[in-house]
């Protein structure tokens, strides 16, 4: 009884009262796993700095994170190599390149929220979008 009937509750809202009904929430596909990273990175960069790799080892150790989701791939990299040159690519290019996949992450969150709050989407009267991925910088 309790669960069905508070699940019924949190699927409209109060007249007059702010509340947030459903979420939703979409991730890169692509999965890093924290222990892999350094290497990955030196190795699809071409990096071979010592220094840096021992700086960022020490990094990557003393984290908590233990996955990351990333945009960038291998097929990305492949695509645009001077993104694995240091100094070649721009904010722009990077900007370009995330939009798709903060697009579609977006799209994924939204249908996801959508299908858990179990209403029309003319229903829909406030929707708040958050994103720790993208920046917008003026061009």
């Amino acid at each position: 009884m309790g669960s069905e009937e508070t699940f019924q509750c949190l699927r409209s809202a109060n007249p007059g009262k702010a509340a947030i009904l459903a979420l939703g929430k979409a991730f890169p596909h692509q999965l890093v796993m924290q222990e892999f990273l350094v290497d990955g990175y030196f190795r699809d960069t071409n990096c071979d700095d010592p220094e840096l790799k021992q700086k960022l080892a020490r990094l990557c150790k003393s984290t908590t994170v233990k996955t990351r989701y990333v945009v960038m791939s291998e097929e990305i990299l492949k695509k645009y190599p001077e993104l694995a040159i240091e100094g070649l690519p721009t904010v722009k290019q990077r900007l370009d390149i995330c939009n798709s996949a903060v697009t579609q992450m977006a799209i994924e969150a939204s249908e996801s929220c959508i299908k858990k709050w179990g209403r029309p989407v003319s229903d829909i009267t406030h929707l708040v979008y958050v994103s720790s991925s993208e920046a917008r910088l003026p061009v």
